[in-house]
């Protein structure tokens, strides 16, 4: 997988998926500060657009209830994946900390690490 193909994808995917080119676009909402902390610098980032992600109820229950956002029967209809080799696909996070932000998942659901 080359930098090249995954542009191309995330192109035909925001021509495509509204929620995605929304994502992006939030993108330049983003706000940072640098601290210094015992000589250490940190990065502080407000990202407003993953609210929605960052606040889903993340209890045992909660997780059960819902389908994985990540399995292919779950996907939303205008999101497509590329292939990466051995079963793996790569498919655009709607909710980018960053532009280009993919997820790379297997053919198989399994707990997220």
């Amino acid at each position: 997988m080359n930098p090249a193909a995954i542009r191309a994808l995330f192109e035909a995917q925001r021509k495509a998926w509204p929620e995605l080119d929304q994502g992006v676009r939030s993108l330049s909402a983003v706000r940072s500060r640098d601290f210094l902390v015992d000589g250490v610098r940190v990065v502080a980032i407000h990202i407003p657009h993953r609210i929605k992600s960052t606040t889903a109820p993340a209890d045992p229950e909660a997780i059960r209830a819902r389908p994985c956002f990540l399995c292919s029967d779950n996907l939303p209809a205008e999101q497509v994946g590329m292939s990466f080799g051995n079963g793996l696909v790569v498919l655009c996070n709607p909710y980018p900390i960053l532009v280009h932000h993919v997820t790379i998942v297997g053919p198989d659901h399994t707990p997220q690490r």
